[in-house]
């Protein structure tokens, strides 16, 4: 059976740019969301005015409800402003290894470069051996005090029995962010495979204080750097981890 069209509650609606040719089919009352857009439009009856297709010329759109006054849908993220300066964070790095120190913790001493050169202030770097509860007390002393804003722990991710860096910082956690891990573990799909199963990292929140735990190769924590910097970026739209610093301890 096939569907049959009706074309009285349909419009063909074409959009002509320099670069992009769109073409979009609007069946009854609908309602769309331009992006990108200075502000949510919401529409129900979409029809193009003008078409201009000049790289200085747009193309105008009428909303047929703006005659009733109907306000445009808003975002949570809407009232952050628009053009904010940098933020320079506090943050700490913690090295989980048996085998590392401060000479050869090649890792942990690019980790700390990452940070500086974007901009941000290393509270301090630490080494401690594969052991939750030496974890936990390095952790407790900085999310307690809460010196630090930022705390990011390399190593001990992985599945043998000595890497345990998860089960010694989950019960800290507040909150667990668990996209973090979900959206490393994508990446490190696209590039090793199903071998990015054994990954356990993890991210969270202690007392105001942000956490991540990574892997401890130099690769695994370069990818996670890309991962974090751009949320430790009070610019990044639509939203980003430092906007909400201040509420982090709400009650």
């Amino acid at each position: 059976m096939t569907s049959r069209k009706h074309p009285s509650k349909s419009k063909n609606i074409e959009k002509v740019t320099p670069f992009l040719h769109v073409q979009l089919r609007v069946v009854g009352p609908v309602h769309f969301l331009i992006y990108p857009r200075p502000n949510h439009v919401k529409l129900t009856a979409l029809e193009v005015l003008t078409f201009k297709t000049s790289q200085d010329e747009s193309v105008g759109y009428k909303d047929s409800m703006s005659e009733q006054n109907t306000p445009p849908l808003k975002m949570a993220h809407d009232d952050v402003p628009q053009n904010p300066s940098f933020v320079v964070l506090k943050i700490a790095v913690l090295k989980i290894s048996d085998t590392r120190h401060e000479k050869n913790d090649d890792v942990g001493q690019e980790l700390v470069q990452m940070i500086q050169n974007a901009g941000h202030q290393l509270l301090e770097k630490r080494i401690v051996k594969d052991d939750k509860y030496q974890i936990r007390a390095v952790l407790s002393d900085w999310i307690a005090s809460q010196t630090a804003q930022v705390v990011i722990c390399t190593g001990g991710t992985g599945i043998t029995g000595r890497d345990g860096t998860p089960e010694a910082i989950r019960p800290l956690f507040d909150k667990e962010l668990e996209g973090f891990g979900e959206i490393f573990r994508l990446r490190s799909f696209e590039k090793i495979g199903l071998a990015s199963m054994q990954s356990r990292c993890t991210a969270g929140v202690a007392n105001g204080v942000y956490i991540f735990c990574l892997p401890g190769s130099k690769g695994a924590v370069r990818d996670g750097w890309a991962l974090i910097a751009p949320q430790l970026d009070a610019s990044t739209r639509p939203c980003n981890l430092v906007m909400h610093l201040s509420r982090l301890t709400e009650k």
